[in-house]
Formats: C-alpha cells, sequence, structure tokens
C-alpha cells in the first residue's frame, strides 16, 4: 500500500551549493543550509509549464541543477525572468 507521506520523497536533492529539482510537482522548499526557498508551481501534465521562484535570503552563488525529463524532448527550455 502506497503511503501519502512519501509523495514528497525525490522532489529535491542538496549537496554542498547545489540544489537538484528531481520532480516539477506544485511544493514548497526551503534549503535552510543554503538559506534559499523555491515554489514550484506547474499546470502538468495537463499544461506544459512550470514556473520555479527562488528567493535568497540574502545574496549567494549557488547551483540549481533541473533534471531534463525524457518525454520534454527539443521543446524543453529554460527561461530565467521570462528571458532565454
Amino acid at each position: 500500500m502506497e503511503s501519502h507521506a512519501l509523495h514528497a520523497d525525490g522532489l529535491y536533492y542538496e549537496s554542498a551549493d547545489k540544489l537538484w529539482v528531481n520532480i516539477y510537482a506544485p511544493s514548497k522548499a526551503e534549503w535552510k543550509s543554503a538559506g534559499v526557498k523555491l515554489d514550484v508551481a506547474t499546470d502538468l501534465p495537463m499544461g506544459e509549464a512550470v514556473t520555479i521562484d527562488v528567493t535568497p535570503q540574502a545574496s549567494k552563488r549557488f547551483t540549481l541543477a533541473l533534471r531534463r525529463p525524457f518525454w520534454a524532448g527539443n521543446g524543453f527550455s529554460v527561461k530565467i525572468n521570462a528571458a532565454r
């Protein structure tokens, strides 16, 4: 039997100065060690868009790694502040 408490497992992973977004599900994350909050909004699976709002407590350099799903094909793109 699937536990509903496990639905959030695997959404994000962190290591040192890198945060991986693994699953594009509507969610909120607080990366406490880096002082960064993420808010993921999406219209998947019916739509094609995901928006990730990143809110750092202070200016900080880190890597945000985004998993490119195999089903995204050639249409996968990333925009920062609405610019490619």
